[in-house]
């Protein structure tokens, strides 16, 4: 059986949002996109409407607002932005992609940032593994900003067997679980902006 591969063209955004002085000194991220045969209610509708709640609950000065495009393409919106701006020395990455459906919960990427981030969990009732990637063929934008040498932490709720199909849709989601890991993710924004 022959395969073939077919490339295709298109225009992809980021979205950012940037303090009023402008400079960028840590990020908060997530993608909008997702495939073809799937609405994305989970991957990742969430992780956006997420980071979009934590950016209005949340507003830190230095702290950029990224909602990456072209994601599910291979991480093409975080990779052209790292081409255009400058991420070295940004003190962090939170990376919000699949956070509506408690399933394996964890927390992805820097030892020390994993650690905090178990350890709020934890206070929260919330037990998350905490695990340095999330696994060979599999990845998300936080991986371009650690090639950087930038601190990541990635937030996911787990494996969701619905991923890339028709079925990733709003009843696919638990707004229980949402709100379980925005209260994490503010937890953790807190602690590393000393709010």
């Amino acid at each position: 059986m022959a395969s073939s591969t077919q490339r295709l063209r298109g225009t992809s955004q980021n979205v950012v949002g940037r303090p009023a002085g402008g400079e960028c000194t840590a990020y908060l991220g997530g993608h909008y996109d997702s495939v073809a045969d799937g609405p994305g209610a989970n991957d990742n509708a969430s992780g956006t409407s997420l980071l979009l709640e934590l950016a209005r609950a949340r507003r830190n000065d230095g702290v950029c607002v990224i909602a990456f495009g072209a994601e599910e393409e291979g991480l093409l919106g975080s990779r052209a932005y790292a081409r255009t701006v400058d991420i070295t020395g940004a003190r962090f990455m939170l990376n919000f992609d699949m956070v509506a459906k408690l399933t394996r919960s964890s927390v992805i990427g820097d030892p020390a940032l994993t650690e905090r981030a178990g350890r709020l969990a934890q206070v929260r009732g919330l037990t998350v593994n905490r695990l340095a990637s999330i696994g060979p063929g599999a990845s998300s934008d936080h991986a371009t900003f650690q090639q950087a040498g930038v601190p990541v932490l990635m937030f996911y709720a787990g494996d969701d067997q619905f991923i890339h199909t028709a079925q990733d849709d709003v009843a696919n989601t638990s707004e229980a679980d949402l709100a379980k890991f925005l209260d994490l993710a503010a937890a953790v924004l807190d602690e590393l902006t000393g709010r």
